[in-house]
């Protein structure tokens, strides 16, 4: 993913956040569930900006490796 698509992915991820987290708020949530949301999101979050990461191993790949001999 390129970094432009990451930014707008967080930027959406958090207005959502906010809109559902004062939804939850309105509605008397328990405080665990949100924060267990909260959380959710935050993951969600580092496995975006993690990705594409592996695709830099991907481009190291050379054929001398004892295992595919």
């Amino acid at each position: 993913m390129e970094k432009t698509t990451k930014i707008i992915v967080t930027v959406v991820v958090v207005i959502v956040w906010m809109i559902i987290n004062g939804l939850m708020h309105n509605a008397g949530v328990p405080v665990i569930l949100k924060n267990a949301f909260a959380f959710v999101v935050i993951a969600g979050l580092i496995a975006v900006w993690k990705s594409g990461k592996k695709d830099d191993d991907s481009k190291n790949n050379n054929d001398s490796s004892i295992l595919q001999k």
